[in-house]
């Protein structure tokens, strides 16, 4: 005779319910969830017996690992915000000092205050550089801080190259140095650069969360294709109307302040030509590509809307520019012309 395993039938198991105030230690060791609803009745439903309804206190019942887990990767994210704060706090006061260069009085160099500001250039690519270590270090839990995903250095040097560019659009106008109109003291500039823009582009920084919303992830993934659009179920675009109404509000706000700070004009012309030339190379390639967008790439064609020296400008460009770093950070700075159809 031979023993027969019946691998599709194994051996019935008792389930077991864990009592009130069960330790935490003894749920893991038994590879249990004994997270529990408050007040919600656990049932046992073994064969042998009849149900029997077991009622758990809120106030005894322990965590769950999931929720335990919830609460480590918290904890180390606030952690770790703390301490690129406090790193970032004397760049953000010293850098004040690095002196300017005077670039003429001619009226097309109005939108830049007639000086390259070297303060505020140092202060933003610090922050760049910063932003982008916190994403692969914290968020991504890389060893090396300033390695992109293809474990090399080939996003951090894009990233820094790319940000004296990214300063000139807009950047240059919002953070507070010291050839301002205005000419802000120090403590003046570092109130408004250290405690209004950082905070929101640590906030940016974060974005990477949002994509454990399945739905949501779906629902940007398709706003980034175009020819994925008519694929919108109608959930889908009913929580992206109040996103887009949010956005386009503060992109029609700043296009407000565009007219009334007379600069209009450059950027009539700047997005232009970038808008302009998106939508001429994907006519000529649509046959052999199709149009991808990555949220880094949205993000950073918006940092030079919030031009303006005031609170709300600078918040809105600290997300905008946190965004696009962690972008570079955990995706890197890809392509947005991909071979085939979609």
């Amino acid at each position: 005779s031979s023993n027969i395993t019946d691998e599709a039938s194994p051996p019935s198991v008792e389930p077991s319910i864990p009592p009130d105030g069960v330790n935490i230690l003894n749920g893991l060791q038994n590879n249990q969830d004994i997270d529990t609803e408050p007040l919600m009745p656990s049932f046992e439903d073994p064969v042998s017996r009849p149900r029997k309804v077991v009622w758990y206190n809120p106030l005894k019942t322990s965590l769950s690992p999931r929720h335990i887990h919830y609460f480590v990767v918290l904890g180390r994210v606030v952690f770790y915000l703390l301490l690129y704060s406090l790193l970032l706090a004397p760049v953000y006061y010293f850098t004040y000092f690095i002196p300017s260069t005077y670039i003429g009085t001619s009226g097309i160099f109005d939108f830049w205050y007639h000086h390259i500001q070297w303060s505020k250039l140092v202060l933003w690519t610090v922050t760049l550089f910063f932003g982008f270590s916190f994403v692969t270090f914290v968020t991504e839990r890389r060893a090396n801080p300033i390695v992109g995903r293809a474990n090399s250095y080939v996003e951090i040097v894009k990233v820094v190259c790319l940000a004296p560019f990214l300063y000139l659009t807009g950047p240059c106008r919002t953070l507070a140095g010291p050839d301002d109109p205005m000419s802000p003291s120090p403590f003046q500039a570092f109130t408004h650069n250290y405690f209004i823009f950082l905070p929101a582009y640590l906030l940016g920084l974060q974005f990477t969360y949002l994509d454990h919303i399945l739905f949501l992830r779906r629902v940007g993934d398709k706003l980034g294709t175009p020819m994925l659009w008519k694929t919108y179920t109608l959930g889908e675009v009913l929580c992206l109307v109040p996103i887009l109404a949010f956005v386009f509000s503060l992109i029609g706000y700043h296009i407000f302040l565009i007219i009334a700070h007379g600069v209009w004009l450059y950027y009539l012309v700047a997005y232009s030509i970038f808008l302009g030339g998106i939508a001429l190379i994907s006519v000529i390639i649509r046959r052999t590509h199709y149009l991808h967008l990555h949220h880094f790439f949205i993000f950073a064609s918006l940092i030079p809307l919030g031009a303006f020296h005031e609170p709300m400008s600078a918040i809105a460009l600290g997300i905008v520019a946190g965004i696009f770093t962690e972008g570079a950070g955990r995706w890197g700075m890809g392509h947005i012309w991909h071979k085939g159809s979609r």
